[in-house]
């Protein structure tokens, strides 16, 4: 089994949207929890909090860089991520006015794309388990639309990865950021892919702990990475002239969206 934990970033009145994304191994999250969880207790002793990119300033910058230093040395942990370009969604005409609609379309692309990479080209045969952010406390709509994306991945990926044994995802929950390391790992990562793809200049912490990502990973956070990048990956979704319908879930499979 492997785990996906997802998380949205829209910086306040900024052009882009991104999705980002940690993959582990189930066999390695309680490991990747423990060793977290002691750098924060020797980092933040006191705090009741969470690492948050928008809580970065000049007096956490060092122990956010030791964060990106656990990321970076811990086995088999990989970010992911998608940049969208938020000016040229037309949610009325191709998601129905719904911008709800139009993130899980966009979130069942990203996934699904890295799903099949995984498939293709490094021979991963296993099955996923899905955590998003929660969006919503308790919102009866949100569970719903979790299953329907449960569905659609399903749809599609039971036909394209037919080497697993269906379901492809087993199972797609919302969690809380404040007990998931994984969440605050993505947002980290996601809100520097962000504030570099917006070239923001607002914050000399945060430009200092993009040069240091971008220093240890050798790789610009303001352009895409190669297709097949490793650890940190970052893909710039390219709209068509006539973007694909959202996918629906459909009663069984073989009818899989595309």
């Amino acid at each position: 089994m492997r785990y996906i934990f997802v998380d949205e970033s829209r910086i306040s009145k900024g052009r882009f949207q991104l999705f980002g994304s940690l993959w582990l191994p189930r066999e390695i999250q309680q490991e990747f929890r423990r060793a977290f969880w002691n750098l924060w207790d020797a980092e933040f002793p006191s705090r009741r909090s969470e690492l948050k990119w928008t809580k970065i300033s000049k007096g956490k910058l060092a122990s956010y860089q030791k964060f990106i230093d656990f990321f970076a040395k811990f086995p088999r942990a990989d970010f992911r991520c998608v940049v969208l370009d938020a000016h040229t969604i037309d949610y009325k005409e191709f998601h129905e006015g719904d911008e709800e609609l139009g993130f899980y379309k966009f979130l069942y692309f990203f996934l699904s794309r890295n799903i099949e990479k995984d498939y293709q080209y490094r021979a991963v045969r296993d099955h996923y388990q899905l955590f998003l952010d929660r969006r919503r406390k308790e919102d009866v709509i949100e569970v719903g639309r979790l299953q329907d994306l449960k569905t659609v991945l399903n749809n599609r990926l039971d036909d394209t990865c037919n080497a697993i044994v269906p379901p492809c995802v087993k199972n797609v929950e919302a969690t809380d950021s404040k007990a998931s390391p994984e969440v605050q790992i993505i947002d980290v990562l996601t809100g520097a892919v962000g504030y570099s793809w917006e070239g923001f200049q607002t914050s000399s912490a945060k430009l200092h702990l993009i040069s240091y990502i971008e220093n240890l990973f050798g790789l610009k956070l303001n352009a895409p990475t190669p297709y097949l990048t490793e650890k940190i990956n970052i893909w710039k979704f390219e709209f068509q002239n006539k973007p694909k319908s959202a996918p629906r879930p459909t009663p069984s499979k073989g009818s899989g969206v595309h």
